[in-house]
């Protein structure tokens, strides 16, 4: 009986395979073993010159490639001339080797060694040197030549050895046919070049009826223009920040000379970069347009298309509805982590002075606005005193601290949530208020906007009036109360003039500008509570070096992470001031005081404050600062801590006047590059203290 069968070797190396026959009766025969072994047997190839090359240049380097399979790599290459000795080649995978020819036929072989122990051979490989074939040079043009002419006359040289001489030459441009040149021993021939790359041939013919070639000779007509691409912005765009850096790319077949860029049809300017560009910071002036105008040249003096794009310097917001003067839009303000989302209350909106907020959306070319108020306002509500939002721009809260609820200016919190399609609002109302609380007049909300944090400023602890407490709101499936007051507290301490939540919600701090320390009238605290799993532990602060009088916790911010607090004291030596305190180690220390570079008697400097969420950043406002001859035009002062203090940088707005109160409200972003104040009492056209916010970028 004969047989057979299929055996795949899937891996190289030997394999040991079994063979037994077995009878119709079970019984099998002794066992075969038969070794089989799958094997690489590597690849090589010669690549240059071609086979059966005639040369009359007895120097010729060869080259090639070589390959084998997984897991064999390739041990040599090597290279035997007429039947010589084998020559290590220069490489492997791609391998070359340099030969000398001798005259006449000559053969050429290439072998591979793997590791496999395998080889291969490229054998005789022809290779003729002639000494008697005619030579052939291009002079004109250079080889690589980039030319924006169409017409080119190429021109060179050929000779050939006595007796012999040159009876023709011939050129071929790209894949055209051979058309005979001018001359023989100088020779010239007239082209018509096409766009982009141009490879010319020349070839000489001896009267011995030999031929040589020169091949491949590259020129480059360029005649079109350049292109630009813009890529930031790729459209008109609406910025907040006091300068922008445009970028793009540039091509051109020949090069790119330069990209130019014109603002506000200003002269055009060389930028730095070619194939890829940007402009310098292109310093703007505040609530302005730009237009920016840009275009590369190319080495022949050609133009790209000009690229326009508009940029509108939006950093002035004023509400889009108004109800007449006096309505105090940015009284209070706070931005989202982007900068593209701010929330700005004007209390003293509408004839009852109910108040309203406004959320501000940064769109393509300008902001959109939403206003908000209360579903159920009532006269004297005061919403808007205090707004606070969520980085993410979809939560927003604000205090109505005389909201009648039910008793006389109780007050109450709003809660506006964007669900995707429109504002959803929640009122919030403390569960044991009283008359003259004024819950709501001050508020903040953690980052996820599960936990907010409410002052009730005039709050009547025991018998002790207007003594103030604070409230933290946490989301479960309902909003639970948590109602804090100051261990040592006393009457007109105001604790909840001020307030600040972490972005975890588990640390907040809250001011006492009226908390007497230690006989020293006014001079005030700060309490801070830190949640500890299952209650609220307090912390009290002061100032180092305070003062009767300070109104130390007029104001209050926290860092991200409930690790640093800013505290204004707007009254401390007339001018004002802030600290930033410290945890560490279970232990609030205050590291710094700030004072301003220039400040003077009456700035109520730190009578706002904000700190970005990694403490390094805080803006400071002076709401009575005099600007020149401009009374209590107002101001903010930006501090960015550099490892050993808070260098400053001082900011107005462009058009304050007299009375404006800039800087009655401040905020910055998470990330601190992105800062919005407002000027409470700017008057706008035909109303007076109507109210505005300037947002800017910080450096």
């Amino acid at each position: 009986m004969l047989w057979s069968t299929n055996i795949t070797l899937s891996v190289f190396g030997p394999v040991t395979n079994s063979v037994y026959a077995v009878n119709t009766d079970g019984a099998s025969s002794l066992t075969q073993y038969v070794v089989l072994e799958r094997v690489s047997i590597p690849g090589i190839a010669i690549t240059s010159p071609g086979n059966y090359l005639s040369t009359k240049d007895p120097n010729l380097t060869i080259f090639g490639t070589a390959a084998i399979d997984a897991p064999y790599s390739i041990t040599a290459v090597q290279v035997k001339l007429n039947g010589g000795t084998w020559n290590t080649a220069t490489g492997t995978a791609q391998w070359s080797n340099s030969v000398v020819l001798q005259e006449g036929l000559n053969f050429v072989s290439a072998r591979v060694i793997g590791s496999s122990g395998k080889t291969n051979t490229v054998d005789d490989w022809q290779i003729t040197l002639d000494s008697t074939l005619p030579d052939v040079f291009i002079q004109f043009p250079a080889e690589g030549t980039y030319t924006n002419n169409p017409s080119v006359t190429v021109s060179g040289i050929a000779s050939n050895q006595a007796p012999f001489t040159i009876s023709k030459v011939q050129v071929k441009l790209n894949l055209g046919g051979w058309t005979d040149a001018v001359g023989t021993a100088s020779w010239s021939k007239a082209l018509t070049l096409v766009e982009g790359t141009n490879s010319i041939s020349v070839r000489a013919i001896s009267t011995a009826n030999k031929t040589n070639s020169l091949n491949d000779w590259k020129v480059y007509l360029d005649t079109t223009k350049p292109s630009l691409l813009v890529v930031t912005p790729l459209a008109d765009i609406a910025i907040v920040s006091n300068h922008y850096r445009l970028s793009g790319t540039a091509s051109d077949l020949t090069g790119v000379e330069g990209v130019y860029v014109s603002v506000n049809a200003g002269a055009f300017k060389k930028l730095s970069g070619t194939t890829g560009w940007n402009t310098n910071l292109i310093n703007m002036v505040w609530e302005s347009t730009y237009t920016i105008k840009i275009f590369a040249k190319d080495v022949w003096g050609y133009y790209s298309l000009t690229n326009t794009k508009i940029i509108y310097m939006k950093n002035k917001i004023q509400a889009a509805t108004i109800s007449g003067n006096s309505d105090h839009f940015g009284i209070d303000a706070a931005v989202s982590a982007d900068g593209k989302t701010v929330y700005i209350g004007a209390r003293d909106y509408g004839s009852g002075d109910w108040g309203v907020t406004y959320v501000e959306q940064l769109g393509a070319v300008s902001w959109a606005e939403t206003a908000k108020a209360a579903s159920d306002f009532l006269t004297d509500d005061r919403l808007g005193w205090a707004v606070a939002i969520t980085p993410d721009g979809i939560s927003a809260l604000t205090g109505s601290f005389g909201d009648d609820n039910p008793g006389n200016d109780q007050g109450s919190v709003y809660l506006f949530k964007w669900n995707g399609s429109s504002w959803g609002q929640t009122k919030i109302s403390a569960s044991d208020g009283a008359a003259y609380d004024n819950f709501g007049f001050s508020v903040d909300i953690s980052s996820n906007g599960n936990s907010i944090a409410v002052g009730a400023i005039f709050d009547d602890v025991s018998v002790n009036a207007d003594q103030g407490s604070v409230y933290v709101f946490k989301w479960t499936s309902s909003w639970v109360q948590t109602h804090l007051i100051a261990s040592d507290g006393a009457a007109n301490d105001f604790l909840g003039h001020c307030i600040a939540i972490s972005g975890d919600g588990n640390t907040i701090v809250s001011g006492a500008r009226g908390d007497d320390i230690s006989g020293k009238a006014d001079q005030g605290s700060i309490s801070i509570f830190r949640y500890n799993g299952s209650g609220w532990d307090e912390t009290k602060k002061y100032a180092s070096d305070g003062a009767a009088g300070d109104q130390f916790g007029s104001s209050v911010d926290i860092s991200y992470d409930g690790n640093s607090i800013i505290v204004g004291a707007p009254t401390d030596d007339s001018i004002g001031s802030a600290y930033v305190f410290k945890y560490s180690a279970g232990i609030w220390s205050q590291t710094s005081k700030i004072t301003p570079s220039d400040g003077a008697s009456g700035d109520q400097f730190g009578y706002t404050i904000a700190i970005s969420a990694n403490g390094n950043a805080a803006i400071v406002g002076a709401y009575l600062d005099d600007i020149a001859a401009n009374a209590d035009q107002g101001s903010a002062y930006v501090y960015e801590w550099n490892g050993s203090s808070w260098p400053e940088t001082k900011y107005t707005a462009p058009d304050g006047l007299a009375n404006d109160h800039f800087g009655y409200s401040v905020d910055v972003n998470q990330k601190g590059t992105i800062a919005v104040v407002g000027a409470v009492d700017d008057d706008l056209p035909i109303y007076t203290d109507r109210g505005s916010a300037w947002i800017f970028s910080i450096d």
